[in-house]
């Protein structure tokens, strides 16, 4: 191989595609540009008439995007082209894998293979341990994602490292991204369990909405927003609506604390005396408004969602 075009050891993982009459093929690479001494991340096209024979067709490359381009996975959803990678040494920070999974919306032309990233790459799992990801099509037509769940070492008295991810669906939206669990593979995790009787062998899935909510009144609301809230959407938006109205009634009865405290029911230790029962009263808006908005937008919008799908 042309050591101007790509390294002659690192030039790997193929992914193939049918279009029209031919084959489309991307693959991860990387090379020295003309003045540098440092690697460029990049990924180059083929194309074959009959997937034996291959002739290069074009390539891409960024050098703020790593170094090396593994994995990559060009595809199509929703009318939009989306590339998923894992460049090499794209995080420096000393604490993370610095080699990481991101995808973005592509500009990409089948005819003549030109692809170009218009915005930011993002990182496709905030965890940073899902790492060369690939896609297929289900029996259903959607594109499907699983990767590889890196681990840092080898569970204690266990010889494996490692392991798979669920199944991700594509989708996008409004030029956005989204990846969910497909229906089929959550299905299988509908088994309540008490926590204290938990088995990892066994699917399940944990019921952890009203002990966050508990945990919620009580000011402590990362479980309740991130693990509840954010997944189903629309008691996120409520929860918002409900206090941007409590806060509203607070401010205009002119509701004071004596000084800053705790959030939820313990923030009434703060509270002046004078203004108490409002207080209390800006928490019941909140606490209904909040309720009220979440069962109206799942109303409309999930049924709109369905008739969609």
């Amino acid at each position: 191989m042309d050591e101007k075009l790509g390294h002659r050891t690192h030039t790997r993982d193929p992914k193939v595609w049918k279009y029209k009459d031919r084959y489309t093929l991307i693959l991860g690479s990387k090379f020295i540009e003309s003045g540098s001494d440092k690697f460029t991340g990049e990924v180059l096209f083929y194309t074959s008439e009959d997937g034996e024979n291959w002739s290069y067709k074009n390539r891409y490359y960024d050098k703020k995007i790593g170094d090396m381009w593994e994995c990559p996975d060009l595809f199509e959803v929703d009318n939009e082209y989306i590339l998923i990678m894992s460049p090499e040494h794209l995080i420096s920070d000393g604490n993370n894998y610095t080699n990481n999974t991101v995808y973005s919306i592509v500009g990409f032309d089948e005819e003549s293979c030109d692809m170009k990233i218009d915005d930011e790459v993002m990182i496709l799992d905030e965890g940073l341990d899902l790492y060369a990801a690939q896609t297929n099509i289900d029996k259903y037509g959607n594109r499907i994602l699983i990767g590889w769940m890196r681990m840092p070492s080898k569970p204690s008295n266990e010889e494996w490292i490692g392991m798979m991810t669920l199944p991700r669906k594509i989708t996008v939206r409004k030029n956005q991204v989204y990846f969910s669990i497909p229906d089929y593979i959550d299905d299988k995790f509908n088994k309540k369990i008490d926590i204290g009787k938990f088995d990892i062998n066994n699917p399940c899935k944990i019921n952890v909405t009203l002990k966050s909510g508990i945990s919620a009144l009580l000011g402590i609301t990362e479980p309740a927003v991130f693990g509840v809230n954010l997944k189903l959407k629309y008691p996120f938006v409520g929860a918002l609506i409900g206090s941007a109205v409590g806060s509203a009634y607070a401010t205009f009865m002119k509701v004071l604390s004596l000084s800053q405290g705790p959030a939820g029911l313990p923030g009434v230790i703060v509270i002046r005396p004078k203004s108490m029962v409002q207080y209390m009263v800006t928490m019941v808006i909140t606490f209904v408004t909040a309720t009220v908005a979440t069962i109206l937008l799942y109303t409309v919008f999930q049924k709109k969602e369905n008739s969609t799908n």
